[in-house]
């Protein structure tokens, strides 16, 4: 305990110390606050000009801030495992009462128990209609997976920082899933399964509803996330 402790502190410092790092905690409450401030004003401005009522949306709007938590606490963790592998610290830490599988579970764990609890803080924040906690929590497990699976996915992959961050950049495709999901006619909108938020925003969204689909969604999602998780994970090891 006093090892992960001593992790956790060490963490804090370097995140306090690196703007960017900064900026991937602060991205989730920027969001929140852009969804509750602008979303009124842009769906009155849609009924008025186009006749399209935003409102009806919502519940998909706000499922991409429940995705983008996780994905932002993940960059966070994989620009630190970056510079940890970079600095030959998982050597270090293989010879310590820790171990490597101590700190490979620290880095996962972590990570995913930060973005439940944020989720869960930004969630509010940026509601303008009644949420059903007790439908939300699991689905806030799951998408918990994204912060360690973005994490390793960057340390699997990038040589350096620079890399790591062209990478987040590319992530942007995890947002086709729930877009396929949502917009595409069925059964075409089942192409976005492959992509693991796909399962995310339609567990959410069926949150808000009596939907039987909703334990199909988690069930789905929880597969999909462990298997990539332990393919990105052996992958990373083989590299360190």
């Amino acid at each position: 305990m006093n090892k992960v402790i001593a992790f956790t502190r060490g963490d804090i410092k370097t995140i306090f110390r690196d703007g960017l790092l900064i900026a991937s905690l602060l991205g989730p409450l920027f969001l929140a606050l852009f969804i509750r401030l602008a979303f009124p004003w842009l769906a009155d401005l849609s009924y008025d000009h186009l006749q399209l009522d935003l409102a009806l949306h919502y519940p998909f709007a706000l499922s991409f801030l429940i995705m983008f938590t996780p994905m932002m606490v993940g960059t966070m963790t994989g620009l630190i495992l970056l510079d940890e592998r970079d600095e030959h610290m998982l050597n270090y830490y293989a010879v310590t009462p820790l171990g490597q599988t101590g700190y490979l579970l620290y880095r996962l764990f972590i990570p995913a128990f930060s973005s439940f609890i944020f989720s869960f803080l930004v969630l509010p924040l940026a509601s303008l209609i009644e949420l059903n906690y007790m439908a939300i929590f699991p689905v806030a497990v799951l998408a918990a997976f994204q912060a360690p699976l973005v994490a390793v996915l960057m340390g699997a992959f990038a040589g350096n920082k620079v890399e790591g961050l062209t990478l987040t950049k590319g992530l942007g495709f995890l947002f086709a899933g729930p877009a396929a999901g949502y917009l595409a006619p069925h059964p075409w909108n089942y192409s976005g399964a492959i992509i693991p938020p796909f399962w995310i925003t339609e567990a959410f969204m069926a949150s808000f509803t009596p939907d039987p689909a909703y334990a199909i969604y988690l069930l789905g999602g929880f597969i999909v996330h462990i298997i990539l998780l332990r393919y990105l994970l052996k992958r990373f090891i083989n590299r360190v």
